[in-house]
């Protein structure tokens, strides 16, 4: 894989919960170059917006790396608020931080936006690249040509932070727990939200303050803070409405458009 450009992760506070980072992608640097999309394209340069909104100021820089132009675009559409690529659904396959790692694929490391705010529990909860994982792979197949392995790190991520506080009971009951919100927040995937985001969203939020409080319980406030990178609290609020409404407007409108084919 022949780098030609450097992508460069942002992060700023979540509107809902400034505890925690939303994350978005650019290929320009600072993310404060360009005014808005039409400059950006303009300047033929890029934006991923990550189920986000166009941003210029409040951000940090979370990491870059060097990557392929067109793998990139082949992953996650740029310049598109609608581009998903396989989080086709805000909130039910994964949140911002999942499409800022598919994005960042074509990086030679593979680079992850972990220095988000709340990355570490919502990397628990949806994996580093979504819930869609058969589609993921078949999505890097079919953009590299390649097989991809395993991308999921969960038992070495635990472990690892953990040290000697690790034990097999408390990853496996880790791993259980994270399984039972992945098929659960799948089984809330049966509905639609997009006359009932604000419902949606405070549904999918308190799930997974349960799933935090349980994770707590095993871990305790050490091995909380070690494993997810941040101190306990059970009021943490990581889906934003306003992008569950946009993303589930959009599934709808694939699906319409699917029917009518």
């Amino acid at each position: 894989m022949a780098s030609d450009t450097i992508l460069f992760a942002w992060a700023r506070p979540l509107q809902i919960d400034p505890r925690l980072d939303h994350t978005w992608v650019t290929d320009y640097q600072p993310a404060s170059q360009y005014a808005d999309l039409k400059a950006v394209e303009k300047a033929n340069k890029n934006y991923w917006f990550c189920w986000g909104d166009f941003h210029t100021n409040t951000y940090r820089d979370i990491g870059d790396g060097d990557a392929e132009a067109r793998l990139t675009k082949c992953l996650v559409s740029p310049n598109d608020p609608d581009a998903h690529g396989t989080i086709f659904r805000y909130a039910i396959d994964g949140v911002c931080h999942q499409l800022a790692n598919q994005v960042l694929y074509s990086t030679p490391t593979q680079l992850v936006v972990s220095k988000a705010r709340g990355y570490g529990i919502s990397s628990f909860l949806y994996s580093p690249y979504g819930l869609k994982h058969t589609e993921w792979v078949a999505k890097i197949h079919a953009c590299t040509i390649s097989e991809a392995g395993t991308m999921d790190k969960f038992d070495q991520i635990v472990t690892q932070a953990l040290g000697k506080r690790a034990t097999p009971d408390a990853v496996d009951a880790l791993k259980n727990l994270r399984d039972e919100f992945q098929r659960s927040v799948q089984d809330l995937g049966q509905q639609s939200f997009v006359t009932r985001a604000e419902g949606g969203a405070t549904d999918i939020n308190d799930k997974i303050s349960h799933f935090m409080q349980e994770a707590h319980k095993i871990l305790g406030d050490e091995g909380f803070k070690a494993v997810f990178e941040t101190e306990f609290a059970d009021d943490l609020k990581l889906i934003d409405p306003k992008m569950l409404a946009a993303s589930e407007a959009n599934y709808a409108k694939s699906l319409k458009s699917q029917t009518d084919d």
